[in-house]
């Protein structure tokens, strides 16, 4: 083989083009139906994957909502129990006395004032009548 012979062997271009590919029409539509049906599977985990985790995080709400309400409601017991507490007439003279130094009224300190029977008012004034 000589020098010449080995160029053309090297260099020769060979043509593939009259290779032609049909395109598989039900092989596609077998595709397309199948990727369909995974893309709608795919879609439906993720709104029950949402919806799961919307109600997880809502429980927990609740319980932080429970939670609150019992101390809140533990509060109220304690705020209730202290203004009744407070409120006692034994408590009030306590407090004043010790607080604001406030002393107890002599039985001959205390004037009773009478209330004036109610007359007919004079014609000139104004006032309601009940």
């Amino acid at each position: 083989m000589t020098h010449h012979d080995l160029q053309y062997v090297l260099k020769k271009d060979v043509r593939n083009n009259p290779i032609h590919r049909e395109v598989d029409r039900g092989r596609q539509r077998e595709f397309a139906v199948m990727l369909g049906i995974g893309a709608a599977l795919v879609v439906v985990t993720l709104l029950v994957a949402t919806q799961q985790f919307a109600y997880a995080g809502y429980r927990a709400q609740i319980e932080r909502m429970r939670e609150e309400l019992r101390v809140e409601a533990d509060y109220q017991r304690r705020f209730q129990l202290e203004l009744a507490t407070l409120s006692s007439p034994q408590q009030i003279g306590q407090r004043s006395r010790r607080e604001l130094d406030l002393v107890a009224p002599r039985p001959e300190d205390v004037i009773v004032l009478e209330r004036l029977p109610t007359g007919v008012p004079p014609s000139g004034a104004v006032v309601a009548r009940k």
